[in-house]
């Protein structure tokens, strides 16, 4: 079996007996930024829960979240939040309302689908331990070892580690040949450990999920997705899901495209790391300053024959320099 074979079947070992076929859930925080990595994690929830038969009876990102209305649509179905790496204080939008939903449900069942998980304040640690405990049958699954042990220590509520859900997407075929001998995806947010990348990477042109013209039909996606936000409880559930899934789908599409035009990936993006594990692109790794590749890698992927660590920008492209050789 592959990699990508072996953790599809532990993402279905351990997902599978948290639902039962037929039921209803609401699946929440859709991730409307341009990041076709979480776009990736929403699809293979989307589709996880399809192969499960459970029922995506209501759907929502945080600005089109309205409580009423997933109330009436779920009755006593289970909550469940889709996955990434947002859980923690590093991202606090995300994290304040996952607190606030799994105060305001007590009696459903929440799942929150696999997270990196980092707290930096105490304090922000104690809230969410407070409101996490408090619930009687919420469950957090954690991608990788090191969130599990953090979780284990900090709080008592029922937690599972699962590889990403991006990885039940199963292998993806190249959008092209390569037309680069390396590709270099970096972040340029808060997670980058490397904020002058741009010396750093000489010739090689860096590029992160946003670049590239959107399409005209990713654009009426995003305004149509926007707008349902706004329209709230009058906006019906399966019409948002239907945005949902068709944006994620072409975000997810035009991340292949990048990353399919290298020989070689170099990057600090957990999802252009797992992608390129589906792709079956040789990359190297350069880690976020809160350690989410390295955290993963050495849960589950530390056989990769794909998979290449750099401690450095310069050292990553001597690396990327040889794998486009051999």
């Amino acid at each position: 079996m592959t990699l990508v074979g072996h953790l599809r079947r532990e993402i279905h070992r351990v997902v599978a007996p948290l639902f039962t076929p037929g039921e209803a859930c609401a699946l929440i925080d859709f991730p409307v930024a341009a990041n076709a990595g979480d776009s990736a994690v929403w699809l293979g929830v989307r589709a996880t829960l399809a192969r499960l038969g459970v029922r995506v009876v209501y759907a929502s990102d945080i600005a089109g979240f309205d409580r009423a209305t997933m109330a009436a649509r779920l009755g006593g179905g289970t909550i469940v939040f889709t996955g990434g790496g947002n859980l923690g204080d590093v991202w606090p939008r995300h994290q304040a309302f996952r607190e606030a939903v799994v105060g305001a449900f007590p009696r459903n069942r929440i799942v929150q689908m696999p997270q990196h998980v980092w707290f930096r304040d105490p304090e922000h640690l104690a809230r969410a331990r407070e409101v996490f405990n408090a619930h009687r049958d919420l469950i957090v699954l954690v991608r990788d070892a090191r969130s599990e042990a953090l979780c284990r220590q900090a709080l008592a509520t029922d937690v599972r580690l699962c590889p990403d859900m991006a990885l039940a997407l199963g292998d993806v075929p190249r959008a092209r040949a390569a037309t680069r001998s390396i590709v270099w995806l970096a972040r340029t947010d808060r997670e980058t450990a490397w904020p002058n990348l741009r010396a750093a990477v000489g010739a090689h042109r860096r590029v992160d999920w946003r670049d590239g013209p959107d399409s005209s039909v990713v654009r009426l996606l995003g305004a149509l997705v926007t707008a349902a936000g706004r329209w709230g409880r009058a906006s019906p559930g399966r019409g948002r899901l239907w945005l949902y899934d068709a944006l994620a789908r072409r975000r997810v599409a035009h991340g292949v495209a990048m990353l399919s035009a290298g020989s070689v990936v170099v990057t600090d993006r957990f999802h252009a790391f797992i992608l390129c594990l589906l792709l079956g692109i040789p990359h190297v790794l350069v880690d976020t300053q809160f350690g989410k590749l390295r955290a993963f890698y050495e849960t589950w992927v530390q056989r990769c024959d794909l998979t290449h660590w750099a401690a450095s920008h310069d050292e990553a492209l001597r690396v990327a320099e040889r794998l486009r050789t051999t």
